[in-house]
């Protein structure tokens, strides 16, 4: 019985069904709340557990009637409360929530994902829980919509890959950001990103093949890795305006049909590509004249 628990730091619960969280609600000092794969009920009690500082929902084998069914209900409970110490946030299809940050190494790639659409409730997170959040994991399900998380100011990581989004509008006011992975969506317009996002370093959109212009990202000038391996629609002229910002990157990956066009202010070398006066090459010259 979980309500004789009330010393507890830290709870798993994996595969189960419960009719209610109840008892829960006198752990009071739980910090730490693991759900993978439950059917739970009634998630009133959560409301009683403001001392959470890591709170992670993980669904894949699911269906989408269940998926969004939990999560709803889960946000239902928490709408309102203050969880001023819950830095750690995550729904998803996949946990990336150990993954080591190191040499740019930013996520590892699964096509796993959950059935979650729907996280428009979040948004009924108190102003103070959303403050709180520094980690945010919505990874790996089946997100178009991710405006309910723009009032999250002190993101610092921010992960979405493996979802819908075609765009980034979502992270206009995390201008505290360090790392944003958007890998593998379904984006096309990046042109939220510039200089306002003065300490982001990584920024992975690696797999997103609807993006055509990518001259923003000049603009972030903190950046220590960039990944676009998988992005083969880039303008080839947007290509060669961040030419000289690229090369400085330490961390950096993109299609080597790219590398002809990555060569830098200095030269230009054309082989063998039956240039026309319209062809992107030959326009890109001309606007840098």
């Amino acid at each position: 019985d979980i309500y004789n628990f009330t010393s507890l730091k830290k709870l798993t619960l994996t595969n189960i069904n419960m009719t209610s969280l109840a008892g829960l609600d006198n752990v009071r000092d739980l910090e730490y709340l693991y759900l993978k794969n439950v059917n739970i009920g009634d998630y009133s009690a959560i409301s009683k557990l403001t001392k959470l500082k890591y709170l992670y929902v993980e669904r894949n084998g699911n269906t989408e009637e269940a998926d969004n069914g939990q999560v709803n209900k889960m946000f239902d409970a928490m709408a309102g409360v203050d969880y001023t110490k819950l830095e750690y946030f995550g729904i998803f299809g996949y946990s990336q929530i150990d993954y080591y940050y190191d040499e740019g190494r930013s996520f590892y790639e699964t096509t796993t994902k959950s059935f979650v659409s729907d996280i428009s409730k979040f948004n009924n997170l108190s102003a103070s829980t959303k403050n709180a959040i520094k980690y945010l994991y919505l990874n790996n399900n089946n997100i178009t919509d991710f405006s309910a998380i723009e009032q999250c100011n002190n993101v610092s990581i921010l992960r979405t890959e493996t979802n819908n989004a075609e765009n980034l509008n979502f992270i206009k006011n995390m201008k505290k950001i360090l790392y944003l992975i958007v890998a593998s969506n379904k984006l096309n317009d990046i042109s939220i990103l510039d200089n306002s996002f003065t300490k982001i370093q990584i920024l992975n959109l690696r797999g997103n093949v609807q993006l055509s212009n990518c001259s923003e990202l000049q603009k972030l000038t903190t950046l220590n890795g960039l990944y676009m391996a998988g992005c083969t629609n880039l303008s080839v002229v947007d290509v060669e305006e961040i030419a000289d910002f690229y090369n400085l990157i330490k961390y950096k990956n993109i299609d080597s049909k790219y590398t002809d066009y990555l060569q830098g202010s200095t030269q230009r070398i054309y082989s063998n590509k039956n240039l026309v006066d319209n062809s992107e090459e030959i326009l890109a010259m001309m606007n840098m004249s």
